[in-house]
C-alpha cells in the first residue's frame, strides 16, 4: 500500500498485514512484529508512509497515524488517541516556510502538523470536504489536495484551499482523482478512476488557465484506472494500472504496456501504491505484493508485431474456394452471401491474450470498432458495393500495428440489381408511360373539349348578365346625373330669388354678377364628381383646393399675404349633399377674400374645416364645417352689405332646407361654424 526510504538506504513497505523493511544490500526482507521490536503499530492495515527528518510517519486504514524517530528506535510522542478513528490515505512532508506534515484522510479532510500546533481543516470549514485522496507536497510549487471529485489548491497567505474548476470534458459523469505527480517541467499529472490520464501543463498552471488535455484520449488509457504516476529520470512515466504497468514518453503517448508475462506481481495495483527512491528505482504494490525496477535497465521493443488474416468464414462455400487468406489482397462476394466472418490474430505469443485488436470497414462504417481482445470481425447482409477491410493489433506490450492489415472487398449485387436489369427497367417504364400518355391524351382531349363547350356556354351567360348590368348602372347614373342637375338647377334658382328680395334695380344687377359668379363656381364642382355604383360623388377637398386658386386672384389684399389651410375631408360624398356644401363653402370663402382683411394687412390666414362628427341619432353623423380666418370680424349688418353681398343669407337659407345649424362668431375675425347631418 505505500513505500519509503530511510537514510540508511532501507526501504519502508506498508502493507495490509503490518510493516516490512526492506535491506536492500543483504536482500532481505523483515516483518516489524508488533511488540517485539521498537514499534507498537496502532492497526496492521498500513495505507501510508512518510520519512522525514529520520522520522516515519505512518498511517493506518482505521487507526489514525503514528510517529516513531527512526535512528533511536523509539516513539516520539503519545500515542493520537484523539484521531484513532481517522482513514489515512496519504501522509506527505513540507519543510518549506515550515509548514511541517500533512496527513489526508478518507473521513475527517486533512490535517497540517506542525511543532505547535495540529490544524484540522474540514472541521474549521477551510477545505469543504472530507473525502481526501492525495496530497501533494513539492517544494517548487503550492500545495495540492485532490477529493474524491475535485482538487484544491493550498494559500499559504490565507491558509485556504481554492477549488481548481477543471473541465475533464465529461459532462454527465463523475471524475475521481486517484493519484497526483509534478514532473521536472513543472507539469501536473492527474491520474482518475476509469478516465485515464490528465495533463495541467506549466504554461495554462502560470496563466492560471485550468485546462486539461486529456493525454490519454487516443490509446487504450482512454478508460484505465491510473493508481501511480512516477517520472523517471528520462523524463518517461510509469503509471500502475487496473491492467498492468505502462510506459508513456514525456508527452504521454504510450511506448509499451507490462504483464504478468514481464514480471509483474498481478495485473492489478494498488490506490496510491508508488514509490521511487534516491538512486531511481521505482516501487508499485499491489495484492501479490510489489515489482521494483530500475527504469534504465528495462529493454522495450518499440516495433509492432506484424499480422495475418487467418481464416474467412463464409457459409454454404469452403475454404478452399477462397484459397491462402494470409496472402488474400481482394474478395469477391456474391449476393448469396449474406455474413461473413474474417479471423485475424497478432504474432505475438508472449502473452497472447492480452493481444488488442480493432477494425473498420471503410464506405460502411465511419468509426473504428474496439474489437479488445476478440480477433473476429462479422458482417451480415452487405449492400452491394466497393469496401476496403481495415484490421489494427496491439501486442501484449500495447504496441500497435497501425499499418495492420488491409483487404479490398466487392459486394456484387443480384442479377435483378445489375446495370442491364435497370436498363431493362427504364425502357418497360418508358414504354408503359407512353402507352399512359396516350391513352390519358386522348381522354385529356375529350374532356377539354366537352369542358371548352360548357366554358364557352357560361361565358355567354356571363356576357349577357354583363350586359344587363351596364344597361342598369348606365340607367342608375343617367338618373343620379339628372337628380344631381335638378339639384343644382334649384340651389341656383333659389339663390337668385334670395339676392334679389328687397333689393333696388341697381343692387339687382351687381347680384346678378355675382349670382354669375357663383355658378361658375358650382359647375367647377363638376370635375370633382365621380360616377359610381350607387350614384355621384364629390371629392370636396379637391374642389375646396381649386376654389381657394380661384378666389387668390381676385382678392381685396396681395394673393401672398394670404395663407390658406384646406382640412377638408377627402372622403367622397353623395353629389346631392355635396352640391349645397360647395355653394356654403363658396359664398363663405367668397365673403373672406372679398371683406375680412384690411387692404394694407400684411399676414392673413384662412383655415377651411370639414370633417365626420358624432350624432345621437344612429345611424346618422354629421357633417363640421368650419371656416375661420384673421381678419377684421364680422359687422352688426353683414347681411346688408355694398352690391357685392355677404352671401350669408343664401348659406342661412341652405343650411335650414338641410336641416342643419349655422353659428357666428366676432371673438377673432370671423368664425362660422357649419352642422349638417348626414347618413
Amino acid at each position: 500500500m505505500s513505500f519509503q526510504q530511510d537514510s540508511f538506504g532501507r526501504a519502508w513497505i506498508g502493507t495490509y498485514d503490518g510493516l516490512y523493511v526492506y535491506d536492500i544490500i543483504n536482500d532481505k526482507h523483515s516483518r516489524i512484529e508488533s511488540g517485539l521490536n521498537f514499534l507498537e503499530l496502532a492497526d496492521q492495515r498500513i495505507t501510508a508512509l512518510e520519512i522525514s527528518n529520520n522520522q516515519m510517519w505512518i498511517g493506518f486504514y482505521r487507526g489514525g497515524f503514528q510517529v516513531f524517530d527512526l535512528k533511536n528506535e523509539t516513539p516520539v510522542g503519545p500515542a493520537t488517541e484523539d484521531f484513532s478513528e481517522l482513514h489515512v490515505t496519504d501522509i506527505c512532508s513540507d519543510d518549506k516556510d515550515g509548514i511541517g506534515i500533512w496527513i489526508a484522510t478518507y473521513n475527517h479532510g486533512v490535517l497540517r502538523i506542525t511543532p505547535k500546533k495540529t490544524y484540522i481543516y474540514f472541521d474549521s470549514i477551510k477545505l469543504p470536504e472530507k473525502g481526501v485522496t492525495r496530497v501533494l507536497c513539492d517544494n517548487n510549487r503550492t500545495l495540492m489536495v485532490s477529493t474524491t471529485n475535485n482538487l484544491y489548491e493550498y494559500d499559504t497567505n490565507t491558509d485556504k484551499f481554492s477549488l481548481l474548476n477543471f473541465d475533464f470534458g465529461f459532462s454527465s459523469e463523475i471524475i475521481n482523482i486517484f493519484s497526483l505527480s509534478n514532473d521536472k517541467k513543472g507539469n501536473l499529472w492527474l491520474g482518475t478512476k476509469d478516465h485515464g490520464l490528465f495533463l495541467w501543463s506549466r504554461t495554462d498552471q502560470e496563466t492560471n488557465r485550468h485546462q486539461l488535455h486529456h493525454v490519454s484520449q487516443n490509446n487504450d488509457l482512454k478508460y484505465s484506472t491510473i493508481y501511480g504516476i512516477e517520472q523517471d529520470q528520462t523524463e518517461n512515466l510509469w503509471c500502475s494500472t487496473q491492467n498492468g504497468v505502462v510506459k508513456l514518453d514525456p508527452s504521454g503517448k504510450l511506448i509499451k504496456r507490462f504483464s504478468i508475462a514481464d514480471g509483474l506481481q498481478g495485473m492489478d495495483f494498488s490506490f496510491g501504491a508508488s514509490f521511487q527512491n534516491r538512486d531511481g528505482t521505482i516501487y508499485f504494490g499491489g495484492a501479490n505484493g510489489y515489482n521494483r525496477f530500475d527504469p534504465k535497465q528495462i529493454d522495450v521493443e518499440n516495433d509492432p508485431s506484424p499480422m495475418r488474416l487467418t481464416n474467412i468464414s463464409l457459409p454454404g462455400r469452403a475454404s478452399s474456394d477462397i484459397g491462402d487468406v494470409s496472402e488474400l489482397q481482394e474478395l469477391e462476394l456474391s449476393h448469396n452471401d449474406s455474413s461473413v466472418t474474417f479471423q485475424f490474430s497478432v504474432l505475438d505469443f508472449i502473452d497472447a491474450e492480452r493481444n488488442q485488436f480493432r477494425y473498420k470497414l471503410e464506405n460502411f462504417e465511419s468509426e473504428w470498432v474496439e474489437n479488445g481482445t476478440n480477433n473476429t470481425a462479422s458482417f451480415t447482409n452487405l449492400p452491394a458495393g466497393e469496401y476496403t477491410l481495415r484490421i489494427q493489433g496491439a501486442n501484449s506490450s500495447g504496441i500497435w500495428n497501425r499499418e495492420g492489415i488491409s483487404l479490398a472487398i466487392t459486394v456484387l449485387p443480384a442479377p435483378w440489381l445489375t446495370g442491364w436489369a435497370y436498363i431493362i427497367y427504364v425502357m418497360a417504364i418508358l414504354g408503359l408511360v407512353w402507352a399512359l400518355h396516350r391513352i390519358y391524351h386522348s381522354y385529356a382531349v375529350e374532356r377539354r373539349s366537352a369542358e371548352m363547350a360548357v366554358e364557352m356556354f357560361e361565358a355567354e351567360n356571363r356576357a349577357d348578365d354583363d350586359m344587363q348590368e351596364q344597361l342598369e348602372m348606365q340607367d342608375e347614373w343617367v338618373n343620379s346625373a339628372y337628380q344631381h342637375y335638378q339639384t343644382t338647377l334649384s340651389l341656383i334658382s333659389g339663390g337668385i330669388s334670395l339676392a334679389k328680395l328687397n333689393r333696388s334695380e341697381a343692387v339687382q344687377q351687381d347680384l346678378v354678377e355675382t349670382s354669375i359668379e357663383r355658378i361658375a363656381a358650382l359647375s367647377r364642382l363638376e370635375d370633382c364628381i365621380n360616377y359610381q355604383a350607387g350614384g355621384p360623388c364629390a371629392n370636396l377637398h379637391a374642389y375646396t383646393e381649386g376654389l381657394l386658386c380661384e378666389l387668390l386672384n381676385n382678392t381685396r389684399v396681395a394673393p401672398e399675404s394670404i395663407i390658406t389651410i384646406n382640412e377638408v375631408t377627402s372622403t367622397p360624398i353623395d353629389a346631392e349633399l355635396a352640391s349645397p356644401i360647395a355653394v356654403i363653402l363658396y359664398e363663405l370663402l367668397n365673403n373672406c377674400f372679398q371683406h375680412a382683411f384690411e387692404p394694407d394687412s400684411p399676414a392673413n390666414y384662412i383655415h377651411i374645416v370639414l370633417a365626420y362628427g358624432v350624432t345621437n341619432v344612429a345611424p346618422y353623423r354629421s357633417l363640421l364645417l368650419s371656416v375661420h380666418d384673421s381678419g377684421t370680424g364680422m359687422p352688426l349688418d353683414i347681411e346688408n352689405l355694398d352690391g357685392q353681398g355677404s352671401g350669408i343669407p343664401i348659406v342661412k337659407s341652405i343650411v335650414e332646407k338641410l336641416g342643419g345649424r349655422l353659428e357666428l362668431s366676432e371673438a377673432s375675425g370671423t368664425t362660422i361654424s357649419i352642422e349638417i347631418p348626414s347618413p
